[in-house]
């Protein structure tokens, strides 16, 4: 999972598309119950009603009952019990040179990827290797070392400030080796404000 939402006073959260792969639609997931999705299986990033471009791969969900969604994310390890809780989002786009972490599932928390291109669109893969879909104005960062991995979809981008607290910056939408590289595509964290509306949730 990606980041509390908080939409009009309800608490949701945020996650990949392609996860949960039924553009504008409402169903079940294990968790909580599907409201809406950027991404079509096979397509890749499409339009939400009333939109009129397309917004990366995440998805709106509203959790079920008791569970409650809260400003914080897991940081540590994949099976790390440590949380950091989330101050805002970024107000700007990400730019080249933009350091951040990715919290992933099954990798858990990687630092040190840093944004090179952006706003473009990138295939995707499902585990077996067939086409996913295309991110359109998806974000890629890179770094040296350890990568996220299949699993780690849909879980929370960020930076942390010096006080410990969290800033949102996207969704993880992927990653893969490229030589002796990492490569890491997100959804922009203003594109998921702007296909759904409202915010992170937030700690203060």
């Amino acid at each position: 999972m990606g980041f509390a939402w908080n939409q009009g006073g309800e608490r949701r959260i945020v996650t990949a598309g392609h996860c949960l792969p039924d553009d504008g639609s409402l169903g079940t997931i294990p968790y909580g119950l599907r409201l809406y999705s950027t991404w079509k299986d096979g397509t890749g990033s499409v339009k939400l009603p009333g939109k009129s471009t397309t917004h990366g791969d995440s998805a709106l969900v509203s959790m079920l009952n008791p569970k409650k969604p809260t400003a914080s994310i897991f940081v540590g390890s994949a099976t790390s019990a440590s949380k950091r809780p989330v101050r805002r989002s970024w107000t700007r786009r990400a730019m080249p040179g933009d350091l951040y972490c990715v919290g992933g599932a099954t990798s858990g928390q990687i630092c040190n990827y840093e944004v090179g291109i952006t706003e473009e669109s990138w295939p995707l893969n499902n585990p077996d290797g067939s086409f996913a879909g295309t991110i359109n104005k998806g974000q890629k960062g890179e770094r040296l070392g350890s990568c996220s991995t299949g699993g780690d979809s849909g879980g929370p981008v960020y930076t942390i400030e010096p006080d410990g607290y969290v800033i949102a910056k996207g969704i993880n939408s992927g990653g893969k080796s490229v030589g002796p590289l990492c490569a890491s595509i997100f959804t922009d964290i203003d594109d998921v404000r702007r296909a759904y509306g409202g915010d992170v949730m937030k700690r203060r």
